[in-house]
């Protein structure tokens, strides 16, 4: 509130991060195909300032449009009264996921942004880097680059 902003976010950024486990990996362990990566996925949901709202983690194997109910499940309506915008990428785009938030959480809507066109590799995007930030404290600690547990 010091910052002239409210205590609840009207728009929170979705995203997930395959990691790479050791051959010990337990029973939350798949591949991610795109990726090329067997392993695990840490799921999180952030608001605009990139604070962490909720995290799940998953087998790497686990679509994100699969997870992204479950990630959103751990926030609910009357805790986040403002809440209307989810930014995600275009892996969060189905429809499960519409139904899913068609009943309990009417007010909130998906928006998808995706990459302009013809650029390849990381590219910024407006609102979506934060969370794409946020994905990369983790990793920037070398016990955290692989899941050693």
């Amino acid at each position: 509130m010091e910052a002239g902003r409210e205590p609840t976010p009207s728009a929170v950024c979705m995203d997930s991060q395959s990691v790479k486990t050791t051959e010990m990996g337990g029973p939350e362990r798949g591949d991610d195909g795109g990726k090329k990566i067997n392993g695990r996925k840490r799921h999180l949901l952030v608001d605009t300032l990139g604070l962490l709202l909720a995290v799940l983690i998953t087998s790497a194997g686990l679509d994100d449009g699969v997870a992204a109910p479950l990630l959103l499940g751990h926030v609910q309506p009357y805790h986040f009264p403002r809440l209307v915008t989810i930014f995600a990428d275009q892996k969060d785009h189905n429809h499960a996921l519409d139904a899913w938030m068609a009943e309990p959480r009417a007010g909130w809507r998906i928006a998808v942004k995706a990459r302009p066109a013809g650029t390849q590799g990381f590219t910024p995007l407006e609102k979506r880097w934060v969370i794409e930030r946020t994905n990369a404290w983790p990793s920037r600690d070398l016990r955290n680059s692989k899941d050693y547990e």
